[in-house]
């Protein structure tokens, strides 16, 4: 309970702080947190995400602020916590902050070596990885409440397999043998995602939104409460000065994104495991990928090489 209240009252604070002066503001708080489907999520599943997500928050708010050195050091405790907040790693770098990316990078492997000397999570950690990969990876467990783009590739499967329990090895079989594929095609696609923040973005709120994306839609396995930290973006957005038509529909298509998907479900029920699938399995990577192309539609080889030359010009950012 404890945490649950501390989560919840940050999640709150946070709001309060980042969102711009508005009337009933307060109001407006309350229905952004009360509302929230991934807050209400992982309060549900009591998950670690929360504490995950005070951290980050804390260091968006850090790095907003302009206390890089205390963002840093919340970003290198958040990476401990959980790998994917590394996509972070990549403001420093856009804003050309060399020297705070070098000490993030330096309490990172600091956290990282004491956690795995000092304690004994280190006999646990591979086998606990396995067994993670092996239940929600490979089987098709990390299907529901589950937005990862790799869902768009196992999903037809496993629609084609559910009814025959018998055929689910061909199921695991075919998601061992298209993790590699799909591993290559997210750096791959992060790749471009790097170069798009790096040398063409210019805005702070869509730089945070495009690295959120990836976290959260990237892995292997992403289930529905890891959509508690495109909040963060959301807010910077509200924040952000004007408001263009594509920015509205932005804020649609992030709401689509996080509201509940059980207008479709399938239950599958067994006396040793439960297996429910939602629409949200297959429509939240499509709203990610849409999000992504929106968010970079002027990416071109024009811009990135004029980013690029603008990047390394003495005094530019």
């Amino acid at each position: 309970w404890g945490i649950s209240l501390l989560f919840v009252g940050f999640y709150a604070w946070l709001a309060n702080k980042l969102m711009p002066a508005m009337p009933h503001k307060l109001a407006w708080v309350t229905v952004f947190t009360a509302c929230s489907f991934p807050l209400l999520f992982a309060l549900n599943r009591g998950n670690v995400e929360m504490l995950l997500f005070i951290v980050c928050g804390l260091f968006i708010y850090c790095y907003q602020k302009g206390y890089l050195k205390t963002a840093g050091f919340l970003l290198a405790a958040a990476i401990n916590m959980k790998l994917y907040p590394a996509v972070f790693l990549v403001l420093f770098a856009a804003d050309k902050k060399y020297r705070e990316l070098f000490w993030t990078l330096l309490w990172t492997t600091a956290f990282f070596v004491l956690s795995y000397f000092i304690t004994d999570a280190h006999q646990y950690l591979f086998r606990n990885l396995e067994s993670f990969a092996v239940f929600n990876h490979y089987q098709p467990f990390g299907l529901q409440f589950s937005h990862s783009l790799l869902n768009l590739i196992r999903m037809p499967v496993f629609i084609r397999l559910y009814q025959n329990q018998e055929r689910w090895d061909v199921f695991i079989q075919f998601s061992s043998e298209i993790s590699l594929p799909y591993m290559l095609f997210v750096f791959a696609l992060f790749a471009v995602i790097c170069l798009y923040v790096v040398f063409i973005n210019q805005s702070r709120w869509k730089a945070v939104l495009l690295l959120t994306l990836a976290e959260v839609g990237f892995p292997f396995v992403s289930y529905d409460y890891t959509l508690l930290h495109l909040a963060l973006p959301v807010l910077l957005l509200f924040a952000a000065p004007g408001r263009t038509p594509r920015q509205t529909t932005l804020c649609v298509l992030l709401a689509l994104l996080c509201i509940p998907m059980n207008f479709w479900c399938y239950a599958y029920y067994r006396s040793f495991y439960s297996l429910v699938i939602n629409a949200g399995s297959l429509v939240r990577p499509l709203l990610i990928i849409g999000l992504l192309a929106m968010l970079m539609n002027d990416f071109t080889w024009h811009n990135l090489k004029q980013g690029i030359v603008r990047y390394f010009r003495p005094g530019s950012r």
